[in-house]
């Protein structure tokens, strides 16, 4: 459980992991947008970043929440 909640506290906390984020969407961007045969469309990659967020927050809270019996 240690190395759950430090993956939780460190990793998970959008401060830490935003950077990180953007640094590869910004690496990958220009590639998405002249994918021709991507599965999705451009925005949804966009929009893909919010969701992250959610994801994470969502995630960490769960996991430094109160143990359950």
């Amino acid at each position: 459980m240690k190395y759950v909640r430090d993956i939780a506290t460190t990793w998970l906390d959008w401060a830490k992991l935003e950077p990180l984020v953007q640094q590869y969407h910004g690496l990958i961007t220009d590639d998405v947008r002249e994918d021709t045969k991507r599965l999705d469309s451009f925005e949804a990659f966009q929009d893909g970043v919010g969701r992250l967020k959610v994801f994470a927050d969502r995630r960490r809270a769960f996991l430094l929440g109160p143990a359950k019996d």
